[in-house]
């Protein structure tokens, strides 16, 4: 889902809560925003049919005035920086024992897009503006990374100016064209093409696209209000799972070549993240503030109120997501396997978990 900067950063994240829309996120403009290896196509949620698996996840410990990028291997959390400045991790992605986690941290003027390799970060933007990684996927030696960046020359109405783009190795390239302010939140890549899902906004409404290799796909037209959050390839076909806040609420819902696909009539529902696996497609998020997913259209519910799940990805069988919970004060990162919770954090602190992958050993 769709969030931008820090302070209200951590906030905007709580789904779960429901305190913000998409209008009133949108309309800040101030806050950027939310993994299958495969060697013909790469999402950032995945699915492997190794038994014998390692489970990474992405995310966020607040502290205060100030936020941690982490990651948890098997449930051992592994702190990507120190609280210094404020940070977050978004997406992660691991392939020959590597470890890729997505995401920013703040040089204390601007946010830095970045992302760290085995613990050791790589800028991807100059610290002159803000610019956030929110996704990422490798094939072979190419790292590819989803994000936003404020462009001053952007044509966007208003001025805002964000534009959608990837880098791939590091280099720079525009999804959007700068005619619309232009959110990034996925991204999947398929032999030689680069599929980055997002949103873009002009002064009729927000409409949900993805940009193959720079060419945009609209899912909704341009009075609407629709969220583009994952992308997955699986053959010839792209899935982009998403919300559509239109309708008197919020609608999950996903799109399969571009057709629609309606997943609940409950108006406060929520859709986040995609994966596909051989014929079967998963799609995650909540319903009136509780966690679920959706397997071939069909509910399963994860957890009681106050949960929203955030990312999926599945091992044969097993199905396995992230997300959070709020326990007492504080919200607490959660992985649920086959739909038994296991917290990742104690909370004595605020944790959300961004993004799950699951590694052969």
């Amino acid at each position: 889902m769709g969030q931008i900067f820090s302070p209200l950063l951590n906030e905007q994240e709580m789904k779960l809560l429901k305190l913000s829309t998409w209008l009133f996120r949108l309309s800040l403009c101030l806050f950027f925003l939310s993994s299958c290896e495969k060697e013909k196509s790469n999402t950032p949620s995945n699915t492997t049919s190794n038994s014998q698996i390692d489970v990474y996840i992405a995310g966020t410990e607040t502290r205060g005035n100030t936020s941690i990028a982490k990651y948890w291997k098997n449930q051992s959390p592994i702190n990507l920086t120190d609280g210094s400045h404020p940070a977050e991790a978004r997406a992660i992605f691991v392939f020959r024992n590597d470890v890729y986690v997505a995401g920013w941290e703040d040089n204390g003027t601007y946010d830095v897009a970045t992302y760290w390799k085995n613990g050791a970060p790589i800028r991807l933007s100059d610290g002159s503006k803000d610019a956030h990684a929110v996704a990422i996927s490798v094939v072979g030696n190419d790292v590819y990374v989803a994000g936003i960046e404020r462009s001053y020359t952007c044509n966007a109405p208003g001025g805002i100016g964000f534009i959608s783009l990837y880098w791939k190795n590091g280099k720079p390239f525009n999804a959007s064209d700068g005619n619309y302010d232009a959110y990034a939140f996925g991204i999947a890549v398929s032999g030689n093409d680069v599929y980055v899902a997002g949103t873009e906004y002009n002064t009729t409404g927000y409409f949900g696209t993805y940009w193959k290799n720079g060419s945009p796909v609209r899912l909704s037209d341009f009075f609407t209000a629709v969220e583009a959050n994952s992308i997955a390839i699986s053959g010839n076909d792209v899935y982009v799972a998403g919300t559509d806040y239109n309708y008197g609420g919020t609608t999950a819902k996903f799109w399969k070549n571009g057709t629609d696909v309606h997943l609940t009539d409950d108006l406060n529902s929520y859709a986040d993240c995609v994966a596909v696996s051989g014929k079967d497609v998963y799609v995650c998020g909540s319903e009136s503030g509780i966690a679920k997913y959706w397997k071939n259209g069909n509910v399963v519910k994860l957890d009681s109120s106050g949960s929203h799940a955030n990312s999926i990805a599945v091992s044969g069988n097993q199905v396995y997501a992230a997300g959070i919970k709020t326990k007492g004060a504080h919200s607490i990162a959660r992985l649920w396997k086959n739909g038994t919770a296991v917290d990742l954090s104690d909370g004595t602190f605020d944790n959300n978990a961004r993004g799950v992958f699951l590694a052969p050993r």
